[in-house]
């Protein structure tokens, strides 16, 4: 009898342990298939994470983290200003240029003039995903209008303007905090440069790289003289506003003129006129979209002529300082623009019919800025070479007159024989 319940005993115990181990097997079974599907979630996330990382400027969705989004007390903060007027389809790249900078103590204001062709949605796309974006929506004559409206907006230590339409460089903002504060400048600048409007819409381009760094200090009148150089490009990029940084105290007494094109031309040297010390690189951090084109337009902006007041008032803020030799420079850009204007509104003789007292003051006024020149430079000896260069627009001004002359009246002439023909 012990020897029955002891083998009971044993089949028992057998039994038992052979369920417990086809226990624990199924439990061993079910944690393996739940760590291979969590592993499969890690390598999922993982894959999304360096999709993520991948980011295309044609993909709208932005990589955003909260730490980046917070506004450090500790660095200086940049306003960085941003005008925008149907650029839909270059705005993304803009944008995405600016929130993805390396310095991410900003302030991005966004400022649309009721845009048609889907601006909006842009902006409001990036406000909601980053708080350091302010976004406005309102009517305005002008970027000039805007640019104002933006400054009244701004509460950082420095102030940079980006116009819709272009984007820069990913070290653009903090490269131009880098060279203002170790310079201590209260302007910088770099170069641009100019990109088609396809090449941008496919942003396919990448501004190139200066392998030799190359840092100018100016003081204001160097600055200032810069603007009316006898280099067109040193021109130009000394004029335009979009490419510098600037220290924010600069505007507090400086606005840009209500409805007026050329807002740079009224305001760039009163800027470097406040200012200490302007300081220039050349690496190129700026892309200018070039839209559309002279060619392309049906008819003539009066906004155009905006910039003869601004020579106007450079011919009386040169007089002011009574400095003759930039008195003449400036004269001699005037009548360099002046002759180009008069080219660009013969283009469009027939669709200005209530132009003609505009051109006829053009001409009148032409001749007044010849003759004062030249008396200028008999009263200055020192400026009697550049003579030859009044000279020589003025042949191009007479003769040009003369030919689109000929050209109306040979134009006349066809239109007459062509309605007799037709009677």
């Amino acid at each position: 009898m012990e020897i029955k319940n002891s083998k009971k005993c044993t089949k028992n115990s057998t039994k038992n342990s052979e369920i417990k181990a086809n226990t624990n097997n199924t439990n061993n079974t079910s944690k393996n298939k739940k760590t291979n599907k969590e592993s499969k979630k890690c390598k999922n996330s993982t894959k999304l994470n360096n999709s993520k990382n991948k980011l295309s400027l044609n993909d709208l969705t932005i990589k955003k983290t909260v730490e980046e989004s917070k506004i450090d007390s500790n660095k200086p903060l940049v306003s960085v200003i941003v005008t925008i007027c149907n650029t839909a389809h270059l705005l993304h790249s803009c944008i995405e240029s600016i929130v993805e900078q390396t310095y991410t103590n900003l302030e991005i204001i966004l400022i649309d003039s009721y845009s048609i062709d889907g601006s909006f949605k842009v902006c409001e796309k990036f406000a909601s995903k980053d708080s350091r974006i302010k976004f406005t929506c309102d009517v305005f004559k002008s970027e000039s209008d805007m640019r104002n409206y933006g400054l009244s907006q701004a509460t950082g230590d420095y102030i940079t303007f980006v116009s819709g339409s272009d984007f820069i460089s990913l070290n653009y903002i903090e490269y131009q905090l880098e060279i203002i504060q170790k310079y201590n400048a209260d302007i910088s600048e770099c170069e641009f440069i100019k990109v088609p409007e396809i090449v941008s819409a496919e942003n396919s381009f990448e501004p190139p790289k200066q392998n030799v760094e190359r840092i100018t200090e100016f003081l204001p009148w160097q600055a200032i003289e810069n603007l009316h150089s006898i280099s067109h490009n040193t021109c130009v990029r000394t004029v335009v506003l979009w490419n510098k940084l600037y220290k924010k105290y600069i505007f507090d007494d400086i606005r840009f003129p209500e409805d007026k094109r050329f807002e740079d031309e009224f305001t760039t040297y009163k800027l470097f006129r406040k200012a200490k010390k302007i300081v220039c690189s050349n690496q190129i951090l700026y892309a200018y979209v070039q839209i559309g084109t002279f060619k392309n337009r049906s008819y003539y902006d009066e906004h155009r002529l905006d910039i003869l007041e601004a020579y106007e008032n450079y011919m009386k803020f040169f007089k002011e300082m009574k400095s003759p030799y930039m008195l003449e420079r400036a004269g001699r850009r005037y009548l360099r623009i002046m002759l180009i204007i008069r080219k660009e509104m013969s283009a469009f003789d027939k669709h200005l019919p209530d132009k003609r007292d505009t051109i006829k003051r053009l001409d009148a006024r032409f001749k007044t800025i010849y003759n004062y020149l030249n008396v200028l430079c008999d009263k200055y000896p020192y400026l009697a070479d550049t003579k030859p260069w009044h000279q020589i627009y003025y042949n191009k001004y007479n003769t040009y007159i003369k030919l689109i002359q000929e050209f109306n009246k040979e134009n006349l002439k066809y239109e007459h024989n062509r309605r007799r023909q037709s009677l």
